[in-house]
């Protein structure tokens, strides 16, 4: 198996330094979910105090997504399946949770009217490109939605 330690020794030190106990699976994460989910919130999408927030997904990406400059929006949905997901994302600064499973009617629908007629921002963080429910709940006229797929 390919060890991200061994790259970095061949990269000639260059960028961060990994410790050698380092657990190769807990070092992914950092690399990739962590600074793909605040990235996407500060860099990409810019999200703005104030702003209402819809995060698809709540592994490592979305929880970092609730994370980012989201923490000052008024309003933090996740969006789930995973019911035990959502004690740590509202750690994470999370204010709602729904899980699609759990509702009668439209997803869609039921975000809008939870955010008062759309987010301002989405972060779609589920991995299945090609979902349009990230973009379908934003705002009409000015919502913004980020694929982290």
């Amino acid at each position: 198996m390919l060890d991200i330690r061994e790259l970095h020794r061949d990269a000639g030190n260059r960028g961060g330094e990994i410790r050698d106990d380092a657990p190769f699976d807990k070092a992914c994460y950092i690399g990739c979910g962590v600074t793909t989910g605040i990235g996407a919130v500060i860099f990409t999408a810019k999200v703005e105090p104030g702003a209402n927030v819809v995060v698809f997904g709540l592994a490592v990406s979305g929880l970092m997504s609730c994370r980012g400059k989201t923490r000052w929006a008024d309003m933090i949905v996740g969006v789930d399946t995973n019911p035990a997901r959502e004690k740590l994302a509202r750690q994470f600064g999370m204010t709602h949770f729904v899980n699609p499973k759990e509702l009668k009617g439209d997803l869609v629908a039921h975000l809008v009217e939870l955010t008062k007629g759309g987010a301002d921002y989405s972060f779609e963080c589920i991995a299945v490109p090609g979902d349009a429910q990230a973009l379908e709940c934003c705002h009409r006229g000015w919502g913004r939605a980020s694929s982290l797929a």
